[in-house]
């Protein structure tokens, strides 16, 4: 699971580099932020469900408590 600021910075880099090298990566939107509103939405929009599970924070833990 990753998360965290800089959407399409740090965020984008690290899913890109996990999902390379093999991790099933799961991007809760609303546990990350982008420096603007529409680099965030792009990121998420079409890198990241390209590169894994794009989920709410809710939905990710829910699916760790089964």
């Amino acid at each position: 699971m990753i998360a965290g600021i800089a959407t399409n910075f740090g965020v984008e880099q690290t899913a890109r580099i996990a999902e390379e090298i093999g991790y099933r990566v799961v991007l809760p939107e609303d546990a990350m932020s982008g420096l603007d509103t529409h680099a965030h939405e792009f990121a998420v929009d079409y890198i990241f469900r390209r590169l894994g599970t794009v989920c709410s924070t809710a939905e990710a833990i829910g699916a760790f408590a089964r």
